[in-house]
């Protein structure tokens, strides 16, 4: 065989290879994965024993068919008690592509609650130049049954109950915050810095009910775009000022991806969040996804549906397929050890 024949051979063979990953690429961001799992908690009351959550994250204006036809006859096909949906439905925050995230809401037959917190990329949510009403993603998407969380969440069946808090703002300690509005609040003149203070006002009132009322027996889920990390969960434990950390049985999260882009033997290369490996290069893959132990505290990130367009020509996932995620609470038997 001459030179310029194992020449052509070699490019006939790389050429082959790439359109073999092209087509899988394409393949394998259609196709969605459902991710089933259980968490253990302790004293679980029998009346949410079974309990399931539907997480669904990070969809960023894609689309799975007409009218998310083939995501809505997944979701049609499972079970479950509520709806937890943590952020990124839009590209970024000035998109006016609403109507992936729409035709989700309006498509599945299951009525269980839906709540949803804001990630980096959704709309503003309130039009402060405007009488601090909400933007219209959000009006069109409680007006499909999703409702906004902004503080606390109850669900009771009998003498049980199950909260589900805003993460993030359910670790800040209300009390400093609803005495600085109570100052400020007289004396603001300007009508959108007057609607966000009352916003606060009701959000942190909620939060001061939610610390009084949350018994020990109680399940507490807290929703959050931002994955927690471990050294979050003990700046809130060492300072009792200006954070109060509520008694968290589960964290869902998103915004990670799962990496976005993986590769086979390595995982992700890269997620959006500096204080992981080498500024997000690099990061740990036990924290870029699924079950992680958050100082005592299972959290569960899920790698979500869609993939960013911050970089063009890499608004895809590689070896990462779109995913939904089926929490289920069940009782901890007594001989485990704390966590999952």
């Amino acid at each position: 065989m001459t030179r310029k024949r194992r020449w052509l051979y070699f490019l006939l063979a790389v050429g082959a290879t790439l359109l073999a990953l092209v087509l899988y690429t394409v393949y394998d961001n259609q196709r969605i994965v459902v991710r089933r799992e259980t968490v253990f908690i302790e004293n679980l009351p029998e009346a949410f024993n079974g309990f399931t959550i539907l997480q669904l994250t990070d969809l960023h204006e894609k689309t799975f068919g007409p009218g998310q036809k083939r995501l809505i006859d997944v979701i049609n096909r499972e079970r479950f008690d509520l709806v937890a949906i943590t952020g990124d439905m839009t590209q970024n925050s000035g998109s006016q592509n609403f109507q992936p995230f729409y035709d989700l809401l309006d498509g599945w037959n299951n009525r269980a609650p839906i709540l949803f917190v804001v990630g980096n990329t959704d709309p503003i949510v309130y039009a402060f130049w405007h009488n601090h009403e909400k933007t219209p993603f959000y009006t069109g998407m409680e007006a499909r049954g999703a409702r906004l969380l902004e503080s606390v969440f109850l669900l009771e069946k009998g003498e049980d109950r199950l909260w589900i808090v805003h993460a993030q703002d359910a670790m800040r300690n209300p009390e400093p915050i609803l005495a600085a509005i109570a100052e400020r609040l007289p004396a603001e003149t300007d009508e959108g810095m007057k609607g966000e203070f009352l916003r606060q006002q009701k959000v942190f009132m909620d939060f001061r009910r939610f610390h009084a009322d949350a018994r020990p027996r109680d399940v507490v889920i807290g929703l959050t775009h931002y994955p927690l990390l471990p050294e979050d969960v003990e700046r809130v434990r060492r300072d009792g000022k200006e954070f109060l950390l509520p008694p968290f049985d589960l964290l869902l999260a998103g915004h990670y991806h799962g990496g976005q882009i993986r590769l086979p033997f390595i995982g992700a290369l890269y997620v959006p969040e500096r204080r992981l490996g080498k500024n997000g290069y690099f990061p740990p893959q036990d924290r870029v996804k699924g079950w992680m132990d958050v100082a005592g505290i299972p959290q569960y990130v899920s790698a979500g549906l869609g993939a960013r367009n911050s970089v063009p020509l890499l608004a895809f996932r590689l070896f990462n397929p779109p995913e939904i995620n089926l929490i289920t609470l069940k009782p901890k038997p007594a001989t485990d050890a704390p966590g999952r």
